[in-house]
Parts: C-alpha cells; sequence; structure tokens
C-alpha cells in the first residue's frame, strides 16, 4: 500500500464522521475545512515521518552483519642493508609490524600488535627478554565522553616524542641514541592510562607495572611506576609543538628509576626541526641524552636529514659517551607507504675512536 492510498483511506474515515448539516454557513464550513486541511497535513507528516524511521531501521538491519564489528587490519614492512666500517654488513628484516584494531562499540575499541621480526633472546640473567617476544601492544580503549579516555593493557611508556612516533613515520631508519641505546623510552609496559584531549592541551597519566621491564609479563615487585606526559599545540603557532615526560618508579632490585625529558617538534613548509633532551636514573646511575634534528623537503618525494645525537649512559663516567652525526635522504615512492631511506651515521665514542654506519631501509605500509 502506497503513501497516497494511506492518505485516501485517512481522509475518507475522516469525512465519514464529518455529516455537514444545512444550517451551517459559509464561515462555519470554511472554517471546519481549513480545520481538516490541518489534520490532514499532520497526518501526512506523522505517516512520512514513521515511513522514514521504518526505512532506516529495515537498512540497519540489513548491514548489520557485513558491517557488525569489523575488523582493521595494517601491515608494515621494513627491510635493510647495514654496511658497519668496524662490523659486518648484512641485509636483514627490521620490522613486520601488523596490527589489529576494532570497535565494539562507539565508546569501546581494542587493538593488539605484533612482530614476527622479533628474534627471542636472553636478558643479563639468562631469562627470555620479553621485550624480544612477538607480542608487544594489546590494549583496550573506553571513550568516556568530552575530551578523556582510559587505555588498559601493554603499550608503549608515556615518554618522548620521538618514542611515541609511529615506527613507520621516523625521519630516520634508527631512533636516537637515548632510546635505542639507553632505553629510556620506545619501551612497553602494562598498566592503565588515563588520556585528555583539548583544544591545545594533550596530556596523558599512566598507572604501570614499571618503566619497561615488564612487558610481556607480571609485575616484578609490589611497587607501581607513575608517568605523565603533556603536549602543548599553541593555536597561535600550529606548526609547534612542545612536550614534557616524566617516569618514576622501583626496578625489581627496589632501586629507583626515573626518567624525565623535554622535546619540542616544529614542521611547517617542508621544514622539521627537532630536538629533545632526557635524563634517566637506572639502578643508581644517572644518564643524559639529547639530539638536534633538521629536516627538508626539497621536492614532494624528497627530503633531506641532518642530525646530531649525544648519549652518556653515565654521568660519573669519562669515555663512555656516545655521539652520532647523521646525514640522511628519504625518498616517498608513496608517502610513509612505500619508501626508501639512506643514512650515513658518523658515530664518535667518549676515547676517541669512531666507525661509520651506512643503512639503507625499504618500507612498505598497508
Amino acid at each position: 500500500m502506497n503513501r497516497s492510498t494511506r492518505l485516501s483511506i485517512a481522509l475518507l474515515a475522516l469525512s465519514s464522521t464529518a455529516a455537514i448539516s444545512p444550517a451551517q454557513d459559509t464561515g462555519d464550513l470554511k472554517k471546519e475545512i481549513e480545520q481538516l486541511k490541518q489534520q490532514q497535513k499532520a497526518m501526512q507528516e506523522q505517516f512520512e515521518k514513521k515511513i522514514d524511521e521504518l526505512e532506516k531501521k529495515l537498512d540497519a538491519k540489513q548491514k548489520a552483519p557485513a558491517d557488525a564489528h569489523p575488523i582493521k587490519t595494517e601491515v608494515m614492512s621494513q627491510l635493510r642493508y647495514d654496511f658497519d666500517s668496524a662490523g659486518t654488513d648484512s641485509f636483514y628484516t627490521r620490522r613486520i609490524e601488523i596490527k589489529f584494531s576494532g570497535q565494539v562499540n562507539p565508546k569501546v575499541s581494542w587493538a593488539v600488535m605484533f612482530d614476527p621480526a622479533k628474534t627471542l633472546k636472553q636478558d643479563a640473567n639468562g631469562n627470555v627478554d620479553q621485550t624480544s617476544r612477538m607480542l608487544q601492544d594489546a590494549t583496550i580503549s573506553f571513550a568516556l565522553g568530552g575530551p578523556w579516555s582510559v587505555d588498559v593493557g601493554q603499550k608503549k611508556t608515556p615518554f618522548s616524542a620521538e618514542a611515541l612516533q609511529k615506527t613507520s613515520e621516523l625521519d630516520t631508519l634508527e631512533r636516537t641514541l637515548f632510546l635505542a641505546q639507553g632505553h629510556y623510552g620506545d619501551v612497553r609496559d602494562q598498566g592503565l592510562w588515563i588520556n585528555a584531549k583539548f583544544p591545545e592541551v594533550e596530556a596523558t597519566a599512566a598507572v604501570l607495572n614499571g618503566v619497561g621491564e615488564n612487558q610481556n609479563q607480571r609485575d616484578l615487585n609490589d611497587q607501581k611506576s607513575y608517568g605523565f606526559r603533556a603536549v602543548y599545540k599553541p593555536k597561535s603557532v600550529a606548526a609547534l609543538q612542545v612536550g614534557a615526560s616524566f617516569l618514576t618508579g622501583q626496578a625489581p632490585t627496589d632501586q629507583n628509576r626515573e626518567r624525565a625529558g623535554l622535546d619540542a617538534v616544529y614542521k611547517k613548509d617542508g621544514l622539521t626541526l627537532k630536538s629533545e633532551v632526557a635524563t634517566a636514573l637506572t639502578d643508581g646511575v644517572r644518564g643524559r641524552g639529547w639530539y638536534g634534528h633538521v629536516g627538508y623537503m626539497f621536492q614532494p618525494k624528497l627530503e633531506g636529514v641532518l642530525r646530531y645525537d649525544r648519549f652518556d649512559p653515565n654521568l660519573e663516567n669519562g669515555g663512555d659517551d656516545v655521539t652520532d652525526t647523521t646525514l640522511g635522504i628519504n625518498y616517498y615512492i608513496q608517502g610513509h607507504d612505500a619508501k626508501l631511506q639512506l643514512n650515513w651515521v658518523n658515530r664518535l665514542y667518549g676515547d676517541n675512536t669512531h666507525r661509520s654506519l651506512w643503512e639503507f631501509g625499504v618500507q612498505t605500509r598497508w
């Protein structure tokens, strides 16, 4: 039964109850006609609203089986060839990151990420190094409304801009020395993260098992670690962001571990300026690292990179610091989804010895 037929039936029903008296004058008839027109309009609007609601429900039921809880898959592969003047040259697979994510409903989402390129290693005590396991991230996220959200599970500790930068979007083939060698950040632990996103400020507070030593395992002591990171993105300088990070906790040896850092990133018109400084207390040893980074897009697909990077793992000892000077070229075949990277690294040690590293990487992401 179409819409016009239903309206006709309704109007007939109304007319059957509206007998016209011979005594009614012209004014009364006109008034009654106008009332009927208004009733007709109201009934038509009600019919149309109800039909629209039913059609939307029908569409939702028909789409539900195909669209219910879709799983998003992301894969990133990085293949490398490195030449070391003080070692061997080698082809190898640097990373294969496979990430699955999805939504249970608009308020609850999840993510799991594996890296099958990982090779199991032993720690200093002869046990399996948990960071060398395939499982990297495993989180469940809750949107609390407004700027607030909560993450539960395992992911990176809230420290350092470059540590939290996507691996597929790094400007150089390796992260800065205080991350790659010092492990101040770019490490994972298990716990709870409370996040807030405001127009100019993003902040995260975390309660963790540790500061990166508890990946893929239960807490190794009765103490909890705490972390905080805030990033300021002023609207007046849209290309700038300034961040501060802090972590504190106790290691399984009951010695305090602390991480503190400041970072700044500026990106505009093909120019990238970055710098970070970080200090750490690890098992009674104080270390510090910092870097300055300049990148420039000479062409839409070609970027040049210059970085000065210094790391001292023990400020009380002399001769154990490391300084890297890196010259790099990034060629973006299809943005970060397909790119080539070439880095030349001149590494100078505190005892005045040095080595040259040539690093070539091929990346795809889909």
